[in-house]
């Protein structure tokens, strides 16, 4: 088999890890009584494998094993089958030019197990959590749902952590419209010469960095918006069941209040989202009032000089015309009184333009 799997396995109370070789050990682990976790990397798995696998051994349905295989990105979705769910969740990682990307996780919720798959880099967290494995495992009957809950725990953490980023970011492009000495006095030095960076980008380039963290939050609220939506029908699924689960009802309330978490902090981060979307706005307008400032900055010193070297140009341009008589003859006394009126002319008006405060 070369698909790349990996996991644990709950053998009374230890936890054995595995790497299934074959799709008999697959099946075999998923089939078993013990509560099992399987991750698979598709990145580069035979997508023929990968359908052999899902559709034919361990009989999911067509449908959604397509979206597995599929290199597409679906949106977030849960989906109940006869015998386990299917779910959809989203992580983010940095793409091209500081715009976001979204990756899928899919998961497999089974009775006794939990199958997750995705095609890009798992994330740091994930990779942690895996390496230390939370106790409360141990705890439950329902160990598929508390292991959801963990899964979910961490690509929540990794959303705070990207929008932290993106609010770091934003923080930086508003200082970096500001003058240095109205620079809030807890800057770093560090930051202070990311500042100067920023200084030296054209405008252009901010406005483009704003709109980047503008499709970013949005890709992230829409995101959020439908993993909330399922986490509220898991949460009254466990809450106000159609049907009794085969679960102590201890557990059941437990599994509520877990859920429950994971449903305040995307509540939590959306908030943020919504936050930051409004604050990169007021930047966005900022940014186009301080560019019609200084553009009205360049204009006004631009009519200064043309208001006060038209009357000159008239000047000179009416007596330097070659007509007879018109500058009268021998007298050299007449240039000089023609500076003199133009240095009138240009120091009254430089006087006129101070006085309106307009220099």
């Amino acid at each position: 088999m070369r698909i790349p799997v990996s996991g644990f396995r709950i053998v009374g109370e230890h936890i054995e890890r595995i790497a299934p070789g074959t799709m008999e050990d697959v099946v075999a682990h998923v089939r078993s009584p013990e509560f099992v976790w399987l991750d698979l990397d598709l990145q580069n798995a035979p997508v023929a494998e990968v359908v052999e696998l899902l559709e034919d051994r361990l009989d999911f349905h067509p449908l959604v094993v397509e979206e597995c295989v599929t290199p597409d990105v679906y949106q977030p979705k849960a989906e109940e089958e006869s015998g386990y769910k299917f779910f959809i969740f989203h992580y983010f990682r940095e793409g091209r030019k500081g715009y976001l990307k979204a990756s899928e996780v899919n998961v497999y919720l089974g009775e006794n197990f939990v199958m997750t798959l995705h095609r890009s880099a798992i994330p740091t967290y994930l990779v942690q959590f895996a390496q230390n494995l939370p106790e409360d495992l141990f705890l439950f009957k329902d160990k598929s749902v508390i292991f959801l809950y963990h899964i979910l725990d961490v690509l929540i953490d990794d959303y705070f952590r990207t929008l932290n980023l993106i609010q770091n970011r934003g923080d930086e492009i508003e200082f970096s419209m500001l003058a240095p000495a109205d620079l809030p006095a807890p800057v770093s030095k560090e930051q202070r010469l990311r500042l100067r960076r920023l200084k030296k980008k054209d405008q252009l380039a901010l406005m483009k960095e704003i709109l980047a963290q503008r499709h970013n939050l949005a890709l992230m609220r829409k995101s959020l918006q439908m993993e909330l939506s399922i986490l509220r029908e898991q949460v009254e699924a466990y809450e106000e069941p159609a049907t009794p689960l085969a679960i102590p009802d201890e557990e059941r309330e437990e599994i509520v209040v877990y859920l429950g978490g994971l449903v305040n902090h995307i509540e939590q981060a959306l908030q943020i989202v919504e936050q930051e979307r409004e604050i990169l706005t007021q930047i966005l307008e900022l940014h186009s009032i301080v560019l019609n400032t200084r553009s009205n900055e360049v204009m006004r010193v631009l009519t200064v000089f043309a208001a006060i070297f038209i009357p000159l140009m008239f000047i000179t341009s009416f007596y330097g015309m070659n007509l007879q008589r018109i500058h009268g003859e021998d007298w050299s006394g007449f240039i000089w009184l023609l500076d003199l009126i133009m240095l009138a002319v240009a120091s009254g008006m430089l006087y006129y333009f101070h006085r309106k405060d307009w220099l």
